[in-house]
């Protein structure tokens, strides 16, 4: 049996470092293979993200680890498919709580709610995706 408190940490590690990788490195450097002011701008939007970013990391340490371990729990697939469709589902259900948390914090009015489920909901699941791998990379 795996260590409750274990997997914790290691399932907020490999956010974190997922997050990092994305916002704070792949991003900035996308940016900046046009020229030097898409490399400022590339590390602005990296800062920026910070502000979206940790309130969202946050909230799927509080609430993404119990749906991680619900979900991980019913699936019987190899373990990596396990550990890859249970942060799929955590990055869909986070995504929907931080659009809500966007509008809320913003203001905006409900048939907006796409648009920020989409501004939210995309970079959620990309890191998300990511730190499932890096969690997979971490406890195989």
């Amino acid at each position: 049996m795996m260590n409750i408190e274990l997997n914790r940490k290691d399932f907020i590690l490999a956010m974190i470092f997922a997050y990092l990788l994305i916002f704070a490195i792949v991003i900035p450097l996308s940016a900046g293979w046009s020229d030097q002011s898409g490399m400022f701008a590339g590390l602005l939007f990296g800062a920026y993200s910070l502000i979206f970013g940790l309130p969202v990391m946050f909230a799927a340490a509080l609430i993404g680890y119990p749906i991680f371990r619900c979900i991980f729990g019913k699936l019987h697939f190899k373990y990596l498919i396990n550990v890859l469709v249970s942060c799929a589902c955590v990055s869909v259900i986070i995504s929907f709580v931080a659009a809500v948390g966007f509008i809320v914090v913003f203001g905006e009015r409900h048939q907006e709610f796409g648009a920020a489920l989409m501004i939210m909901g995309i970079p959620t699941i990309v890191v998300g995706l990511l730190s499932g791998v890096i969690f997979w990379f971490r406890t195989k």
